[in-house]
């Protein structure tokens, strides 16, 4: 018998191919484009981000408690 090409297994089939590489480009990619946009883990998951609507030291928050708030501030100095 002749040696010769394999024709069993290209570039392709093999683990180490470009298409095993292309979840780890996605994904890098992935994450690069969260950082420059800045969206958080629960923001990519459709949770919506920022404060807690129930938290009394949010200002914003319906349920602001001045006392709670400064006693907060005062325990950081």
């Amino acid at each position: 018998m002749a040696a010769g090409p394999d024709h069993g297994s290209g570039p392709g089939d093999s683990p180490e191919g470009p298409e095993a590489e292309a979840p780890e480009r996605r994904r890098k990619a992935h994450g690069m484009l969260k950082l420059y946009y800045g969206l958080s883990e629960g923001e990519a998951a459709g949770r919506p981000a920022g404060p807690d609507p129930l938290d009394p030291t949010d200002l914003n928050g319906a349920h602001f408690d001045p006392e709670v708030y400064l006693d907060k501030v005062l325990s950081l100095k």
